[in-house]
């Protein structure tokens, strides 16, 4: 018990710091090699240079991976946030209408169909309880053009433990988050 207290500690530090770091910085270090700048909402995003969303009729959702392990009374809640983040990212993007065809199957993708496949991992996850610890997500995430990755992100929302702001609140506000920068983005682009 002792042994939780002290890394959940060590990491609220880490996370203070890294926050404290990135209000002076408006560009991190990706992996790949890649640069991130930051969002406001999504926190950070890399795009390939040139990329704008446009010219894609269909994007595949596919199922929400994971970088971490999560304790093990709390595999059910991890393993239903994990469907919660595809479920809904998948519904945020068909809410916004910037494809015709949003799936979360690879079998639901029509034939000859110009797609662009989200892949997305929790690297960080914290169920929450009553006794004052609060809920915490955080998403990886990348659309890919066939292989080639297109856009990156990292973001991370916590919950608070009256149960006013729920973990699948925080999933739902990251979703539309991303719904928005990404319609954002194709409108920038779409334009003569």
């Amino acid at each position: 018990m002792k042994h939780n207290l002290w890394l959940w500690a060590a990491a609220g530090l880490a996370m203070s710091f890294l926050g404290a770091c990135a209000l002076t910085s408006k560009t991190y270090p990706g992996p790949g090699g890649i640069t991130y700048r930051r969002d406001k909402n999504l926190h950070k995003v890399w795009l390939a240079q040139g990329f704008n969303f446009t010219g894609y009729d269909t994007i595949y959702v596919a199922d929400t991976g994971a970088m971490v392990a999560p304790f093990r009374e709390e595999s059910q809640a991890f393993d239903f946030a994990k469907r919660l983040v595809r479920d809904e990212f998948a519904a945020a993007i068909q809410e916004k209408h910037l494809f015709q065809n949003v799936v979360t199957r690879e079998s639901d993708i029509k034939r000859g169909a110009k797609v662009l496949k989200l892949e997305t991992q929790i690297t960080q996850f914290r169920k929450g309880n009553d006794t004052g610890v609060s809920p915490i997500i955080a998403v990886y995430g990348r659309m890919l053009d066939n292989a080639r990755p297109v856009f990156q992100f990292e973001s991370r929302r916590t919950g608070d433990t009256a149960g006013s702001r729920p973990l699948g609140f925080e999933v739902r506000a990251m979703a539309k988050s991303l719904a928005e920068f990404v319609g954002r983005r194709a409108a920038q682009g779409s334009r003569p």
